[in-house]
């Protein structure tokens, strides 16, 4: 069976905060998907 790959790519939510000057609120907000993806890309490499 053929190993698939997937390339993953995020930028973290203080990169954008800098960059685009977001409010706190709005970090705080989008700040949970580091560990969404970290928690995602940790499953699949148990399968």
């Amino acid at each position: 069976m053929k190993k698939l790959e997937v390339w993953v790519s995020y930028n973290d939510p203080n990169y954008l905060k800098q960059r685009f000057s977001l409010s706190d609120e709005l970090v705080k907000n989008i700040a949970i998907i580091a560990p969404l993806i970290n928690q995602a890309l940790s499953s699949a490499d148990h399968k």
